[in-house]
């Protein structure tokens, strides 16, 4: 019902509206700004590229009891989901959002350019390269959202630009046992996908060539850095799926993700045809299809598109990397 009436402009905005508090709530909270301290249980982040499966990926397990988000519990499960977002505004930088002003780049949004050669010192923190206080700031912050559920609940995060920052996030949290869920998407058409309709890399005033460069070394670098942590660090509990399987298997890999990350196995977080999306979600939250049934030909449209220019400098780029995590080059069709 709700995703029929989000149709109508007026409930469009009142629901934006109802959003925008969920997202800000932890600011009128005092729970979240002090209180008695609270375990922080072996919180759970969500690694990856933008529109590489994540969103997905996250409103399924936060419909799991035990998960709590930025803005909310499992009732609440399509809501803003990414810390870096929710709380842009009081992230030490080391694991939010940075403000870094390079030629011809944004100076805030970066997405799909955050992890490419030029932005990839600025974001890259390993084991060793994170300031004490920025940690400890980080720590508190997390102490704050658990404090506003409770003890018990475990903190799952999709900021996908703490993707080149397990290290880092190794060492602030190492006391709180952190899992790491890395998700990779085809990059063949994945990059493809950005390069054609994403906004950064849109207003970019680059050649189509010059902007593959970008998307293709921000997938490598993005995916090599958490895989290099993870192998220079035998704690880190990091393991990989792509996000290909999770369509085509989705009880096998989330069942395997749930008994990776000491979460209870609940068929009934996977999506149904019976799902009401809770209001107050993210716009297209609504658009059911996006949400059951699985679609398993997410990629064919951009690879069937991608044209023998990109797809060189896709494999080129990318290629030993993606042949390690199961994908081949495309057979050229354009």
């Amino acid at each position: 019902m709700i995703d029929r009436l989000i149709a109508f402009p007026p409930v469009r905005k009142l629901n934006s509206a109802w959003f925008h508090y969920r997202t800000n709530r932890w600011r009128f909270d005092r729970r979240f700004k002090s209180g008695t301290p609270v375990a922080i249980d072996r919180p759970v982040y969500l690694l990856g590229t933008q529109n590489g499966g994540l969103t997905l990926l996250a409103r399924i397990l936060h419909r799991h009891p035990q998960a709590i988000s930025v803005t909310g519990g499992h009732r609440y499960w399509a809501g803003e989901d990414e810390a870096q977002d929710a709380m842009v505004d009081i992230l030490p930088e080391d694991f939010g959002w940075r403000r870094i002003d390079l030629a011809g780049y944004p100076s805030r949004n970066h997405s799909w350019v955050y992890g490419n050669d030029a932005f990839l010192p600025y974001y890259r923190r390993r084991v060793g390269e994170v300031d004490a206080g920025a940690a400890a700031r980080y720590r508190r912050i997390l102490q704050g959202i658990q404090r506003q559920h409770g003890s018990g609940q475990r903190f799952i995060d999709k900021s996908q630009s703490l993707t080149l920052r397990v290290g880092a996030l190794q060492e602030a949290l190492a006391d709180r046992k952190p899992y790491f869920v890395l998700i990779s998407r085809n990059p063949y058409a994945v990059i493809w996908s950005q390069v054609t309709k994403n906004g950064v890399l849109e207003e970019l005033d680059l050649s189509i060539e010059e902007k593959v460069v970008i998307a293709s070394q921000h997938w490598r670098n993005s995916m090599q850095a958490a895989l290099e942590d993870a192998e220079a660090n035998p704690e880190i509990r990091l393991r990989h799926w792509t996000f290909e399987s999770m369509l085509t298997e989705p009880v096998r890999v989330l069942s395997e993700i749930c008994e990776f990350t000491g979460l209870d196995w609940r068929p009934e977080i996977l999506p149904s045809a019976t799902d009401t999306i809770p209001w107050g979600s993210r716009y297209d939250a609504f658009n059911k299809s996006k949400w059951y049934p699985l679609r398993t030909d997410v990629n064919d449209r951009y690879l069937a598109e991608l044209p023998q220019s990109a797809r060189a400098i896709i494999n080129d780029t990318c290629g030993v990397l993606a042949k390690r995590l199961g994908y081949t080059e495309p057979t050229q069709t354009t």
